[in-house]
């Protein structure tokens, strides 16, 4: 198998990133890239889009809770219907 770098660019800024184990924020090229990333994400600037034909509803079968132990002692922020 012959040893060629993968390149690849990254999602922030585009500069092209050698994909390896010394690339530490792969595939973004710094932290700094890495963490606009997750700053989007947590922004909701991003999103997961829905199949075709279906809706998101506030109508879930999630019901969010304060959270409650059940039987087993674990603790669930969501219960369901």
């Amino acid at each position: 198998m012959p040893n060629e770098e993968l390149n690849v660019n990254c999602p922030n800024c585009q500069k092209k990133v050698v994909w390896n184990e010394r690339a530490k924020f792969r595939p973004f090229c710094c932290e700094r890239c890495q963490q606009i990333d997750l700053g989007a994400w947590a922004n909701e600037s991003y999103g997961i889009p829905l199949e075709p034909g279906e809706q998101w509803s506030e109508d879930s079968n999630l019901k969010t809770d304060q959270g409650t132990n059940d039987a087993s002692g674990s603790f669930s922020r969501y219960r369901t219907q």
